[in-house]
């Protein structure tokens, strides 16, 4: 999926003259003054990528959209991208080209069982006889689940990639808010947290903070309670 950068750029391009961008970047039409073209380029790398997917065990299925009038060609650029000759030496080249609306509900088909497994809750089988020869099953389904919202992620605007965040404490005696921040940084070890009562501190470790919620915020109880960072 392109990042908000590329689609930025994309949006620059569209905006140049024809001139301008044959320009810049040439041209994918045949001339007889250009002894290797764009295109031939974006072909041969386009045949390049596609070998190298079919080595990892990527396949390449095109499905077209059915238009009045319009019938699909695959010779102009699918077809030998489509056609593996190092395989199927003999095979037609008809036979890459199935029926797209047949093609279209065997795919709607397999999402629609896969879904139906997905909503499956629970599966009781029945066994007739002691030998469990034939077994019965009743299957136990929800269609209607409630979607989950997302949780938020930082991205940032200028390239649209994950933002990660990182906090560090440091200690402060300066009265100014001044502090050197390869001194004063506080490991994680230094840090506790505590409550403070009558005038102090009450610390905890880990342990500890965990109990004493549990018994100081019963469980069905809502419980407003200030942590303090201390250092040690």
């Amino acid at each position: 999926m392109a990042d908000s950068t590329r689609i930025l750029e994309i949006e620059k391009l569209r905006q140049l003259k024809p001139d301008e961008l044959e320009k810049r970047y040439g041209t994918i039409v045949n001339q007889p003054n250009i002894t290797f073209p764009l295109h031939e380029a974006l072909w041969r790398r386009a045949i390049a990528k596609m070998a190298d997917m079919k080595q990892y065990g990527i396949e390449l299925e095109v499905i077209p959209i059915k238009q009045q009038n319009t019938k699909f060609d695959y010779e102009l650029f699918y077809d030998e991208l489509l056609e593996d000759e190092l395989i199927y030496p003999d095979l037609d080249k008809s036979s890459y080209h199935p029926d797209p609306t047949e093609r279209l509900d065997e795919l709607l088909s397999r999402i629609n069982s896969h879904e139906l497994r997905r909503s499956r809750l629970a599966r009781l089988p029945f066994h007739l006889g002691s030998s469990k020869n034939l077994t019965l099953g009743i299957s136990v389904y929800c269609l209607v689940y409630p979607t989950r919202i997302p949780s938020p992620i930082w991205l940032s605007s200028s390239d649209n990639k994950t933002v990660r965040v990182h906090r560090d404490y440091y200690k402060i005696i300066d009265p100014y808010g001044s502090f050197d921040p390869v001194k004063d940084l506080l490991p994680s070890h230094d840090l506790v947290r505590g409550i403070k009562l009558d005038g102090r501190y009450i610390c905890f470790d880990k342990d500890e903070l965990t109990e004493a919620v549990r018994n100081i915020a019963p469980v069905g109880k809502y419980c407003f309670i200030q942590f303090i960072i201390i250092t040690i």
